[in-house]
């Protein structure tokens, strides 16, 4: 099957009907078996790069369009696909006259309004003092967690902050949440970075040194366990005994502080120490230490108590150890017995049960002028670090190498588990391209799985076809048809009452009213074979194809795309005792939903 340039001839000929005429067959002689050819082809980073070059070929001044295509790989509205890739084409096929080529390419198009306001919405932040107003307990962990729940007092501070202009509105409320119960306890006390209780032979994670004297730490079974140290065995001997923990990270911790739970009895000055040091790779004797004086507690036979508050600020963010260090001396008059069941290092502040683990949430209200309140928008949900997370994926925002097409839906099952057919849903995401971009989406519910509506950036394919030397955009369609063509004519006939009441048809796949046959793949033209509601068979064809098949065929059809008229170039069988093939073109007359179309020219006889 051979076509022409029908579009430009359907200029010079037009036809009211479908009349038998073929005033083109001297022309059509003359095209090559090129034409015939159909090519799908998706563009690869050199094609965009040989693109670069060759728009700088021709025009040395489009050095940032140029520069654009290369870096980027997609296209743009600024940039178009219509006037671009035609440049490409010719250096691909520079010499397939009449040939069709199915590009497939990367778009980055603008974003629907509704996306872009959505995208664009004022934000909100949350801070301490609006925590403070709430309660004393989110006052202190300026985040929320259950049970004070955000949607409870999130109206309330936007009635008092934001101020409603009269239009329909829209806030990004922006603050901390934790999933985690909390309480907190108002009794300041330390919140252990790092805790010892001595609750095995081994003295836990300490280390013992015993550098002067056959007195040692040893582990004793006292107040659910505890470190004992005494220089005092039938007299007083000369010793230097230290206990000394592992490395203490507080890189994360402010306001350090230390403290003991010990018993002391016997106390003599200056031989109960507790020493603090950053020199965490030196040997003790080596290492600068800090002194902390351990006081006198005044305990009885064991009785264990807590001592001061020690106050390690300056330690704040760093990396430490501590050590216990007992000193005897046989001069003195009395050697102290020291022991310590418990010591604990960390943030000093109240008791925080619970909580923890908090993540930035970003949450849509509106406000609803009726009842005059701010109120919560169910369906645009925004994507924050913990969702990336429980994804598993490497990043917090969506990229070329972390597509959200890729992932979106996935996102959407999640959140919506229970959604209907039809249902439709919105996504506010981060785009990282270098810097970073909020994008919205909008997704519906189909019956195979959530349809996405917008992309940052999604691949196209558009036709182009080469005519008259040139390759050019066209989004025509050129179509022979087939048995499931003709089907759609035969099912169109027995939906309409009237014309399935004439249809005296006994098969299913031919119908006697428009005279179609897709077990033949044709029409039945012989006399008889069609209603004579028709004065002859190309009225009946034409009516056919205009108000059964065109229709139906292509339900969003519409006049122009990408401001190029759009024809449908229909190719048929018809049988009179013989095989006989026709093409007609036909254009839209009114755009989807629901088209209509109208005759340009034909049927023309391709021999």
């Amino acid at each position: 099957m051979k076509y022409l340039k029908y579009i430009t001839l359907a200029l010079m000929i037009a036809f009211s009907s479908c009349n038998m005429v073929n005033p083109l067959e001297e022309e059509l002689d003359e095209i090559g078996n090129d034409f015939n050819q159909e090519i799908n082809y998706t563009l690869t980073d050199d094609d965009y790069n040989a693109l670069n070059d060759h728009i700088l070929y021709r025009d040395s001044s489009n050095v940032e369009i140029a520069d654009f295509i290369v870096a980027n790989k997609y296209l743009t509205n600024e940039i178009p696909s219509t006037e671009y890739l035609p440049i490409l084409l010719e250096v691909l096929w520079p010499n397939l006259e009449g040939a069709k080529a199915n590009i497939t390419f990367n778009f980055n198009g603008e974003a629907p309004a509704e996306l872009t306001k959505i995208a664009a919405a004022k934000s909100y932040t949350i801070d301490h003092s609006d925590y403070e107003k709430i309660d004393s307990t989110l006052g202190f962990l300026n985040y929320f967690a259950p049970p004070y729940i955000p949607g409870n007092y999130i109206p309330n501070i936007l009635k008092h902050n934001v101020k409603y202009e009269g239009t329909p509105d829209t806030v990004v409320v922006e603050y901390q949440y934790s999933d985690n119960q909390v309480k907190v306890d108002f009794t300041k006390q330390i919140n252990a970075e790092f805790s010892e209780f001595f609750d095995d032979s081994n003295l836990g994670l300490f280390e013992k040194i015993d550098l002067k004297g056959s007195q040692s730490w040893k582990y004793v079974p006292k107040d659910n366990g505890a470190a004992l140290i005494n220089g005092y065995d039938d007299k007083i001997f000369d010793n230097e005994d230290w206990l000394i923990s592992p490395v203490i990270d507080l890189t994360e911790v402010t306001n350090t502080h230390l403290r003991l739970k010990h018993n002391v009895r016997y106390y003599e000055n200056e031989s109960l120490q507790l020493l603090v040091t950053t020199d965490i790779n030196s040997p003790a004797k080596e290492a600068n230490w800090s002194d902390y004086q351990i006081n006198n507690p005044g305990t009885e036979i064991d009785e264990y108590v807590y001592s001061n508050f020690y106050n390690l600020t300056s330690y704040d963010g760093k990396k430490i150890k501590i050590a216990l260090k007992y000193t005897s001396s046989a001069d003195a008059s009395k050697a102290p017995e020291w022991s310590v069941s418990e010591i604990m290092v960390g943030n000093y502040d109240y008791k925080v049960v619970g909580g923890g683990n908090n993540y930035f949430v970003q949450h849509y209200y509106q406000f609803d002028s009726i009842n005059a309140k701010w109120l919560p928008i169910e369906d645009i949900t925004r994507l924050n670090k913990n969702d990336f997370e429980k994804f598993d994926l490497p990043a917090n925002a969506f990229s070329e190498s972390l597509p959200a097409k890729d992932y979106i839906s996935e996102f959407a099952d999640e959140f919506y588990p229970n959604a209907s057919v039809e249902d439709e849903v919105y996504f506010v995401y981060d785009y990282d391209d270098g810097s970073i971009h909020t994008i919205a989406d909008k997704l519906k519910k189909t019956e195979t799985g959530w349809l996405s509506t917008y992309s940052y950036v999604q691949e196209v394919t558009e036709p182009y076809r080469r005519t008259n030397g040139t390759w050019k955009f066209d989004p025509s369609e050129i179509l022979e048809m087939g048995e499931e063509d003709y089907q759609i004519i035969i099912d169109y006939v027995n939906s309409v009452p009237e014309y399935a009441e004439k249809n005296t048809s006994e098969f299913e796949n031919s119908e006697y009213y428009f005279g179609a046959s897709a077990y033949f793949g044709n029409f039945d033209t012989r006399p008889g074979s069609f209603s004579d509601d028709f004065s002859s068979w190309e009225e009946a064809i034409k009516t056919a194809l205009l108000e059964g098949f065109l229709p139906n065929k292509y339900p969003n059809a519409t006049k122009f795309v990408n401001g190029v008229e759009v024809f449908y170039y229909i190719t048929f069988e018809t049988y009179n005792g013989a095989r006989q093939n026709y093409t007609c073109i036909f254009g839209v007359s009114k755009d989807a939903p629901n088209p209509e179309f109208y005759l340009i020219e034909g049927p023309n006889e391709l021999k």
